[in-house]
């Protein structure tokens, strides 16, 4: 019961975190992959507020998911 609640938040927290980087970081490599307007200058702050966007919407499911993995972690 310890590991579940000493390990359970950290994994939460840690969800917290990488989840937004990684969204970041896979919204703005499509962006400039697949989109044309995003590498020409044109329309890189719509590129920029959406894997803004992207970020903020990955915080809390990612928390979610860490929480999960460490209950999971712990009960395994």
């Amino acid at each position: 019961m310890a590991g579940l609640v000493g390990r359970a938040p950290g994994h939460a927290v840690l969800g917290f975190i990488l989840a937004p980087i990684i969204a970041l970081l896979a919204v703005l490599v499509m962006g400039f992959v697949f989109d044309s307007s995003c590498r020409a200058g044109t329309d890189s702050g719509g590129c920029a507020m959406g894997a803004m966007g992207a970020a903020i919407y990955a915080a809390i499911p990612g928390a979610l998911a860490g929480l999960a993995f460490g209950i999971w972690r712990s009960l395994r």
